[in-house]
């Protein structure tokens, strides 16, 4: 073999030594990306959970066992939010009782994580960001933290009052 061919089977090694390179991180970072969905995916499926179960409760304290006869003013004031006296979690009766509510958890695939939920009412012209007033409207942040994910996640739902 001569110096010319021994170049290029150098150069042809060192080529398919990088390639084999890129495909071992391109196939390394599918598999993180995988496993943090799989991650992220958990969180929907519990923050779905909480969601379900505030959509099965009364609107607010006062329409519990009837509505009340002053809309929205006769609402619970945003200051009294929360779970009320002789409640707790899972025998809340309507959807502010989440508020404040926090937990610990560990999921199926075992990730643990600290779940957090705040709710608020919010206006027709602002459904983003919690009111300073009572309204016929009210929103659910679930807000998850862990190690398993890269960010908080922070997953919403607004209940509306109806007669």
């Amino acid at each position: 073999m001569g110096r010319a061919e021994m170049i290029i089977l150098v150069a042809a090694i060192a080529i398919l030594g990088r390639y084999s390179l890129t495909v071992n991180d391109v196939l390394a970072n599918n598999e993180i990306h995988v496993i943090q969905s799989e991650y992220e995916l958990n969180v929907v499926g519990i923050a779905e959970r909480y969601f379900r179960q505030a959509w099965l409760k009364s609107f607010d304290e006062t329409t519990v066992d009837g509505a009340p006869v002053d809309i929205p003013n006769d609402f619970t004031d945003k200051e009294h939010l929360g779970v009320d006296s002789g409640e707790s979690y899972p025998d809340f009766d309507d959807v502010d009782d989440f508020d404040d509510f926090s937990i610990t958890g560990t999921a199926d695939n075992g990730m643990v994580y600290d779940m957090q939920i705040v709710v608020g009412y919010i206006s027709e012209d602002d459904k983003e960001n919690i009111a300073n007033q009572r309204s016929t409207l009210k929103r659910m942040n679930i807000t998850f933290s862990s190690d398993y994910l890269r960010n908080d996640i922070t997953l919403s739902r607004i209940f509306p009052y109806w007669k």
